[in-house]
């Protein structure tokens, strides 16, 4: 799952996703990324994850699950910068590893 990261931090200068979306969202005075734990299963010793972020009232979140928690935070801050437009679509295994931005409930 490594290598599905790796060609996005190269596009993105060397930058980890959750550095760049964090740095993003400074830039553009959207407020910091909010990072939530959306999915956590399997037994202790083989747990997987994913993380969906919020960013500017729209919540950003992959499908793939994750072995673990700072992979599941970078997938999800990549989805998060594909659909922005600053990474390009493709670093990830396929059409369905990521969902559009689903409409956050509540009021920001």
């Amino acid at each position: 799952m490594k290598r599905q990261i790796a060609p996005a931090v190269q596009q993105l200068g060397g930058k980890h996703p959750v550095s760049a979306l964090t740095e993003y969202c400074i830039k553009h005075r959207l407020g910091p990324p909010e990072f939530t734990l959306a999915s956590e299963s399997g037994p202790d010793h083989k747990k997987t994850f994913i993380f969906k972020v919020k960013v500017n009232g729209q919540e950003y979140q992959p499908v793939e699950r994750s072995v673990n928690k700072k992979h599941a935070k970078a997938q999800a801050a990549l989805i998060c910068l594909q659909h922005l437009g600053i990474v390009a679509k493709g670093f990830t295994s396929g059409e369905s590893t990521y969902l559009h931005s689903v409409e956050s409930s509540g009021s920001q």
